[in-house]
């Protein structure tokens, strides 16, 4: 009221836009709206780490049909799309998993054309605890670089129908180059599990891994194991080694230097392990008998 005459009341409201999802997915940005979308069965939330009170990870209990599970980031996805290129093929996310063994799907869909996607799936190797797991989208025989794949979506134990169980998942990322980690020369244990046996961490699915020649300690694996590339260094005195059982999964190339000594008439015969070999498997190809 003034002067006699009343003032229309004005409002004024406030739009607040979201920040856009951008990798890495953290769950942590009260900005942005992660937009999770649940279907078949999963119930998912962002809740505080039980583990760690100061992050913020995805809580999903799964129950309903076997193909249940859940979008991050409905309907747009990630802006700008996950920058594949050549021999950068990876996504990682963090996983919490009531068990071992567990497969983990994850799906990348373009967000205006579903039917162009690509998945590929990991098993969790622990029980209870959180580890990285590492997804190769390029394992998709569908996989093509030209196409803007921005969509994650989430499956665990993709293939069982859920009962109930929890899993937690968090930092949702690009794996933007190939890691690197050296066996250490002043290798406490030989356990190749140990992160300070190594001189970037223990190796990943896709980490280079380089074992020196000449060392005390070599790496003995009891439980999975993954990396890319597998060097083992030779020296003239000695050879790299390593006790696997049968738990190490190479993605790429395993490499064995091998030092030689001799003179140009010298011959050496460079091969895998064989059992019962004798020289004899050679005659007439590159072994030959002369009677003078």
């Amino acid at each position: 009221y003034q002067g006699g005459a009343l003032i229309p009341e004005t409002s004024v409201s406030f739009t607040t836009e979201s920040a856009p999802l951008t990798l890495p997915v953290t769950f942590e940005d009260s900005q942005v709206n992660y937009s999770l979308a649940d279907f078949g069965g999963t119930g998912s939330s962002i809740i505080t780490d039980p583990t760690n009170p100061s992050n913020n990870v995805v809580q999903t209990i799964k129950n309903g049909e076997f193909w249940a599970g859940t979008t991050v980031g409905e309907p747009g996805g990630l802006t700008p799309a996950v920058p594949f290129a050549a021999g950068l093929t990876t996504m990682s996310m963090r996983v919490y998993s009531p068990a071992a063994g567990v497969p983990v799907l994850f799906k990348l869909e373009v967000w205006d054309n579903l039917t162009i996607n690509v998945e590929t799936t990991t098993n969790t190797t622990v029980a209870n605890a959180w580890e990285t797991l590492y997804f190769d989208l390029s394992n998709d025989p569908s996989f093509d670089l030209a196409n803007p794949y921005n969509k994650p979506v989430i499956f665990f134990n993709f293939g069982t129908p859920g009962t109930g169980e929890t899993y937690m998942w968090d930092d949702i990322e690009f794996v933007d180059g190939p890691l690197a980690s050296t066996w250490s020369g002043s290798a406490k244990s030989s356990d190749w599990h140990e992160a300070g046996n190594w001189s970037g961490g223990v190796p990943t699915p896709v980490t280079d891994v380089i074992i020196p020649a000449g060392l005390t300690n070599y790496p003995t694996i009891n439980a999975p194991a993954f990396c890319n590339n597998i060097t083992f260094g030779s020296t003239a005195t000695s050879t790299a080694t390593l006790l696997d059982n049968s738990f190490l999964t190479v993605g790429g190339t395993a490499t064995v230097e091998r030092y030689f000594s001799g003179n140009d008439i010298d011959w050496h015969l460079i091969s895998s392990p064989v059992n019962s070999a004798t020289a004899g498997v050679f005659t007439d190809m590159y072994l030959q008998s002369f009677d003078e």
